[in-house]
């Protein structure tokens, strides 16, 4: 465990040490001007001040672990995530030199003669000891709750993502779902490791009539203090909001208790917002944002963001689009080929 920590802390001085001089107006490796018109820098720049606040919250706590983990492990996931997917694009000078500052001064309660070193890189003449508890980068000063989700919603769809092309490279994605179609990964049976070329990724923007529905009945019970259990999700297939919705819909009642089941796993993680009909940011703009980089990191040909239901050209080209089981807000479909 030692050692590890040790790489970890000799590997992250080393690109340090590499990016500094790019930060320098005359350095062209990273870019200046504006940050705002980026989406992944605002993210970054959030998520440098999220970690800022858990950090402090977990010393005052006197939860030093918990402490840690923000000061370096998140706060090393993000800007790694921020190099993987601003691509061409380019990390901003501002943010990188921000990053290392913020790094080193929440690092300086647990490793200070390495803390104090990189705060002599970054030109300062008076010791870290003397310096005060960071705030986040300019104009993001505190955290914003919308980004965060942002954050927090691009982790969870890139962990889907790799994990589905894993199955489609093993021809495993079978059967639908969120993970591909019927036939999706069948060439890569025939091409090896080499996997599939292609990836739409699908996005809805609103639930389906009989799944809004459900929320809404779940939020009312939720309001009114009822317990959201086994004895609930069974009446829910007789309730008398749902028939309208259910009558004549076998595909619906046979995914209804799932569907529950999912809302309130994700009631208990997220919170009421996990029982919002619509999501507080656009789903294919986050998408967009991080298309080239997900192109290359996953040796890609082509990849599409796509508004679900798909159209009849798309399914008639593509036929297991068809089979797939439509997303919702915040959990979109994978179809590789």
């Amino acid at each position: 465990m030692a050692n590890a920590a040790i790489l970890k802390l000799t590997t992250e001085l080393q690109l340090i040490e590499k990016l500094l001089p790019e930060v320098r107006p005359d350095a062209d490796l990273l870019r200046g001007g504006t940050q705002d018109e980026e989406l992944l820098d605002r993210l970054f720049s959030n998520d440098m001040a999220r970690c800022i606040a858990a950090a402090r919250a977990a010393h005052e706590a006197h939860q030093f672990r918990d402490a840690l983990i923000a000061s370096f492990d998140l706060l090393q996931h993000a800007r790694d995530r921020y190099r993987l997917l601003i691509g061409s694009r380019r990390m901003h000078k501002e943010l990188v030199r921000e990053f290392v500052r913020v790094f080193t001064l929440l690092l300086a309660p647990f490793c200070p003669h390495y803390a104090e070193h990189v705060w002599e890189l970054l030109g300062n003449k008076d010791s870290i000891m003397h310096a005060a508890w960071p705030r986040g980068p300019p104009g993001a000063e505190t955290e914003d709750a919308v980004l965060s989700r942002v954050s927090s919603y691009l982790d969870a769809t890139l962990t889907l993502v790799r994990i589905q092309h894993e199955k489609s490279k093993r021809g495993g994605a079978k059967g639908g779902g969120k993970g591909g179609g019927k036939d999706s990964g069948k060439d890569a049976d025939k091409e090896g490791e080499a996997g599939p070329a292609s990836l739409i990724i699908f996005v809805a923007r609103e639930y389906l009539e009989w799944q809004a529905e459900t929320l809404r009945v779940m939020s009312a019970a939720s309001a009114a203090g009822a317990s959201l259990d086994k004895d609930f999700k069974k009446g829910l297939l007789a309730h008398a909001a749902l028939q309208p919705f259910l009558d004549g819909n076998p595909q619906a009642k046979k995914s209804l208790l799932p569907f529950v089941q999912f809302k309130i796993d994700e009631l208990h993680a997220r919170g009421l917002e996990a029982l919002e009909q619509t999501l507080p940011f656009d789903e294919a703009d986050v998408l967009v944002a991080c298309k080239e980089a997900l192109t290359a990191d996953l040796a890609l040909q082509h990849l599409e963001v796509a508004a679900w239901p798909p159209t009849p050209d798309r399914v008639a080209a593509l036929p297991a689009v068809g089979k797939l089981a439509p997303p919702t807000p915040g959990n979109p479909t994978c179809f590789f080929y």
